[in-house]
Formats: C-alpha cells, structure tokens, sequence
C-alpha cells in the first residue's frame, strides 16, 4: 500500500503537512515527518488555480530531493478545463499547458482526472468522467437527460472512441434512450433550451428523469433546462453534476430541481449551508 498525501482530506493523509502565504501571495508547503524511500506516494489534490498547481510543483520537488518516487495522482478538479481548444488565434490552449505540465513533471506516473470536461485522449491519463461518480447512485430508477450533444458525447462516446467496452452505466442509458437537449447562447445570460424529439416525451408518462452533467457554474442553463422538462410533467425532476463551483449556481438549481446530487471536487462543503434537497458525494478516492 502506497503512502498517500492528502491535500483534499488533510486528516486522511499519512503525511503532516502545512501551507504558508508569504506577504507577497506565496504559498509555500512543507512536509513534516520522514519519508519512507521504499513506498511510493500517492498524491490526492485539486488544482483550481496557479497556487493549486505551484503547491504540486513544490511538493514534486520534495520528493525528488528526497528519493522519494511518486505514484498515482489523482486530481479531484483541474482548472482550464473549459479551455480544451484554442477558441481564436489570439488565445492559448489553457488545458493543453496544464496537462503539458503535469505529464513533464510526473512521466509516465498514472495521473486520474476526475471529469475533465474534454474528449482528450486518455493516454497515459486515467480519466474517470460522471460514469466513474454515478457508479453507486441508483440512476437506473431515472430517465437520463442530457443539456446537449456535448454533454452526451463526453460521457457516452469516449468509451467507444477509443475501443473500450460500454460500462453498465452506458448500456443503461443506450438501452432505454436518454433525452436530449439543444441550447443556443445569445451573449453571456441569454439563451435557449429545447428538449429533442419533444412530441415523442410528451407522449410518455415520465417517472423520474435525472440530468446528468459534469460542470455548473451560475446554473442558468440548468435552470432553463428545468422549465423546459417540467412540461414533460416528470413525477420526480433531479440533476447530477460532477464539479459544482458556485454556492449560488447550487442554491438556484435547489429551487427548481426536487433533488440536487454534487460531489466535493471543487471543494468540501462541509462548512456551508446547503437546501435539504441537496446531496454531497464524497469522491473518496
């Protein structure tokens, strides 16, 4: 068994440790104890910012000065992943520096993303998307529903893209047909959503229906998206999202949805008030 370094969990990790921020903005980390030069060490973080990312650094910089190899690195969240492309000429492939960066620092180690909110390529990368989260939630009482063919794209075609076997998860959601969603944006708070084949929902009584995606900021469009579902007249209307960012992207979902399942990737939300319809999957990596 591998020693592990919690940055998620402080009080789980099998190594003290401590962060400082020097008058400048600086955080610094430091390791407390010995290392065992004989056990690998398994690191579990998130990197929402360049501090996130700079602690990593540092703390691969401890180890190596110490012979102290590393093992799995599993990262709960990874900022830039919305910037899986290089939008306009003038614009930098935000993900692609990141990942750049943490194949140069740790090689061949398996690094796992936990939804990484792109198609990029697997490998040498152990990508654990929404699949991996819903394995232990009871979806199959619910109609799957998707914001858009993005959303059904990244999490049912990355398994087939690259020859791997459908999960239980995808046969699932093949077998009974998901419904799937349109949006259009017209500026930053202004857009539309439509349910596909609407006629055809209509027409069948819906019991429980589930939106399954893996990033929310403010919501909007998840709340639009509950209008829009409500006229199917679901019994039971709930959303499963992996990354939740803002407090008050969750409040709002909360109002519209009878139940809201997030994980803690971004964050622990232990230390804020959440609606009683809103539940917290702990990773638990």
């Amino acid at each position: 068994m591998n020693t592990i370094l919690n940055l998620v969990y402080p009080e789980k990790s099998h190594i003290d440790y401590e962060i400082a921020r020097f008058p400048d903005g600086h955080k610094h980390i430091k390791l407390k104890g010995d290392f065992n030069k004989h056990q690998k060490i398994d690191i579990i973080c998130r990197i929402c910012n360049a501090d996130d990312l700079f602690i990593l650094l540092q703390i691969k910089d401890i180890l190596s000065v110490n012979d102290v190899r590393t093992g799995r690195i599993i990262i709960y969240y990874l900022f830039t992943m919305r910037c899986d492309r290089r939008f306009t000429i003038g614009e930098a492939h935000d993900l692609n520096i990141i990942l750049t960066t943490l194949k140069d620092l740790f090689g061949d180690e398996t690094i796992t993303l936990i939804d990484p909110h792109t198609n990029i390529h697997p490998r040498k990368l152990d990508l654990h998307s929404t699949e991996y989260m819903i394995t232990n939630f009871n979806y199959k009482d619910y109609r799957i529903c998707f914001p858009d063919e993005g959303a059904k794209n990244r999490l049912l075609d990355r398994f087939v893209d690259y020859g791997d076997p459908l999960s239980d998860f995808n046969s699932y959601v093949h077998s009974k047909l998901p419904i799937i969603c349109t949006k259009e944006r017209f500026g930053k708070d202004n857009l539309t959503v439509t349910v596909n084949d609407v006629e055809k929902w209509e027409k069948k009584k819906l019991k429980n229906v589930l939106v399954v995606d893996d990033l929310c900021d403010g919501g909007l469009t998840f709340v639009k998206l509950a209008e829009e579902l409500r006229r199917l007249s679901p019994k039971k209307l709930s959303i499963f999202i992996t990354h939740a960012i803002q407090i008050n992207g969750i409040t709002e979902l909360s109002k519209v949805y009878d139940e809201v399942f997030i994980t803690d990737s971004y964050r622990n939300w232990g230390d804020v008030t959440l609606r009683d319809n809103v539940k917290v999957i702990k990773l638990n990596y």
